[in-house]
């Protein structure tokens, strides 16, 4: 009952957090001032009058920072063993066991596999000092062919196992290469022959973009010239130099066999670049020949190669009984909404071309339960199937309040967080409790968020349920209070704009500089602040929300009126600028005109991040439009990403 009580005061005082801008600071907000000195003494003593739980957010943050004893790490982690970020906090934590009692090694690394060279020495030491050799043996045999290491670390593995180590420093030396560890990689270099330390140099050489990489390729012995490691290399050097058509020969060459690829995942993303930029080039035969000789068994690339090579097969090879097994494979290793639906949609394209209606349908049908997705939209259009329900707000949820997970040490952490002005922090505990949520308590945590009125913790977590292959429609379209403000286009694709460039977060800044909520450029910005008659503030980008989608709105206008209201191409605009897109209607053609493949020609968008993000867009304005309540569109989805449906509205005065 006290837990109650004081879980019932803490989300309370988040309200008064929230509401309040003269709200005193909790001492758990004062704790967190004194974690940004490195004051861990100040900071646990602080907090301490907050609580149990939140003097363990500061030793959190103690761990993490790699501050902490051997045995304070382990005394934590076995309290609280569901936190967040436990991983990265052993990491950190594990150089505080080369110097603790054996014993306290040996009982944590028992119960926590070493993560790190540092703590594998740490672990063989102690298995080593207990008698256990065969076994200490094995772990620093392993730590060494795989761990990349400081030079420290190194010499003191070579000192203690330098006998069962020897054997493996060729091993050692091709691993690191391979993870591009340089610096591992040429501490181990006095240690092997000169013929593979000739090799080595002249893989690190031209993977640095060298000068004089030429001489160095040149000293490799004949017997080496040949290996993966130096030809991945090589490869990536010309992608970096312009050199494509001598890239795609080398890749050609290589993509034989796996074994003459050595790492198949390590030439993915060039191959995929080479690829598009071979479909671009009209060069079908060779593009078909890279993307299906991919020689991957999983992952995110082994999907996107094996759509192209199906999308290749299917519309500019004549052959949907190839494309369609390319899109069976890729159905395979598919988990995600994204992936799933992407799938099931050229699926059944390819069962069409072939004229086999049942599957075709049956696939359309499978598809259409992930209308959270560009192509499951597209699925469910091709068979009629109504939009998903549960994103009205009309639809109640169940009272958090009585959720098992209000007793759950991360739950009162996140309610500790927002309590004290960590929205960002919260966001990472509520959103790995999710994770291990009973799915018939995922409402009542978004019943939670929604009173509190956290919709980036929202979109979060439904973005995390979603790679659990989860789909929880809700939290993925949480409302933003701009969605209650008028401006001159519409609410969802203002809703639909801000929730892919921040999840909602106010105080964004990109590496490119775009600022605030919807992320607009200081210069956009001051040109659209201008022409509202307003003052420009490049704080007030990130420090007043309302000030920022007020400029972003009147740029979506200007965007709109540009490309008359068509959500693809303003979507485009709005990520990659105006004028990449005018480049793109005229080597793609026009996707308004009524002779292109709109979904083709989003497929075929040159850079990755846009083709990604005009299809959030497009798939988050018609669950917008559902979770605002309005009125379904009467075109079909494929038709209103062809039409002119975002027409700026009338300003005010009119």
């Amino acid at each position: 009952m006290q837990v109650m009580f004081r879980i019932f005061g803490l989300f309370l005082i988040i309200f008064t957090s929230l509401t309040s801008a003269s709200a005193a600071p909790r001492p758990l907000e004062n704790a967190l001032d004194a974690v940004q000195q490195q004051n861990w003494q100040a900071a646990l003593q602080i907090a301490a009058q907050d609580g149990r739980i939140a003097t363990d957010i500061i030793e959190w943050h103690l761990h993490r920072s790699g501050a902490g004893t051997a045995q304070a790490v382990s005394r934590f982690m076995a309290r609280n063993g569901d936190w967040p970020g436990l991983p990265y906090l052993q990491k950190q934590s594990e150089e505080a066991f080369l110097d603790a009692p054996t014993d306290v090694v040996l009982d944590f690394f028992q119960r926590h596999a070493p993560l790190t060279a540092v703590g594998g020495f740490a672990y063989a030491a102690a298995l080593l000092a207990e008698g256990k050799t065969e076994q200490a043996h094995r772990l620093a045999q392993d730590f060494w062919v795989a761990a990349p290491m400081s030079y420290k670390v190194q010499q003191a593995y070579l000192e203690q196992f330098a006998d069962n180590l020897r054997a493996l420093h060729e091993a050692r030396l091709r691993e690191m290469l391979w993870l591009d560890a340089h610096a591992s990689a040429e501490a181990i270099l006095p240690y092997v022959s000169s013929d593979q330390a000739a090799m080595a140099t002249a893989r690190i050489a031209l993977r640095k973009g060298e000068q004089g990489v030429d001489t160095l390729i040149a000293a490799v012995a004949d017997e080496l010239q040949n290996t993966p490691l130096l030809a991945h290399a090589r490869f990536t050097w010309r992608l970096r130099a312009g050199r494509q058509d001598a890239a795609m020969a080398l890749l050609a060459k290589r993509s034989q066999s796996a074994v003459f690829l050595g790492r198949p995942e390590v030439w993915s993303k060039g191959r995929k670049l080479l690829v598009r930029e071979l479909i671009s080039e009209k060069r079908f035969d060779l593009a078909y020949q890279l993307a299906s000789g991919h020689h991957l068994t999983k992952g995110g690339d082994f999907a996107d190669l094996e759509w192209l090579a199906g999308y290749i097969a299917l519309q500019h090879h004549n052959s949907p009984t190839i494309a369609q097994v390319h899109f069976e494979n890729l159905l395979l290793k598919s988990e995600t909404p994204i992936s799933l639906s992407r799938g099931y949609y050229w699926l059944g394209v390819a069962h069409q071309a072939q004229g086999n209606d049942e599957p075709a349908q049956r696939s359309f049908r499978l598809g259409s339960d992930y209308q959270v997705g560009f192509y499951g939209l597209l699925c469910a259009e091709q068979v009629a199937v109504p939009m998903t329900k549960g994103l009205s707000q009309d639809v109640s949820l169940p009272d958090w309040q009585d959720a098992g997970f209000r007793q759950s040490p991360v739950f009162q952490a996140t309610i500790l967080l927002y309590a004290a002005d960590q929205p960002i922090l919260a966001e990472r505990f509520v959103t790995h409790l999710a994770e291990t949520l009973p799915e018939d308590q995922l409402p009542q945590l978004v019943d939670f968020l929604e009173e509190i009125k956290q919709p980036r913790a929202l979109v979060r977590l439904g973005k995390r349920k979603a790679s659990q292959g989860y789909v929880y429609p809700r939290p993925l379209f949480a409302l933003h209070p701009l969605g209650q403000k008028t401006y001159p286009v519409a609410t969802e694709l203002m809703l639909a704009i801000a929730r892919r460039e921040t999840e909602f977060k106010d105080s964004a800044i990109s590496p490119a500089g775009a600022r605030g909520l919807m992320q607009v450029m200081p210069a956009t910005a001051k040109a659209m602040a201008q022409k509202l008659a307003v003052d420009y503030s490049p704080d007030r980008l990130i420090r007043d929300w309302e000030y920022n989608a007020e400029l972003a709105g009147q740029y979506l206008a200007d965007l709109t009126q540009r490309f008359e209201g068509n959500p693809v191409l303003v979507a485009a605009a709005y990520n990659a600028g105006p004028n990449r897109v005018d480049i793109w209607i005229k080597s793609l053609g026009d996707p308004r005109a009524p002779g292109v493949d709109i979904v083709q020609w989003i497929e075929m968008i040159p850079y990755v991040e846009t083709r990604n993000y005009v299809m959030r867009v497009a798939e988050s304005l018609i669950n917008y439009r559902a979770r605002l309540g309005m009125p379904a569109q009467s075109e079909p989805f494929s038709v209103q990403l062809k039409s002119s449906v975002f027409q700026p509205l009338a300003p005010k005065s009119e």
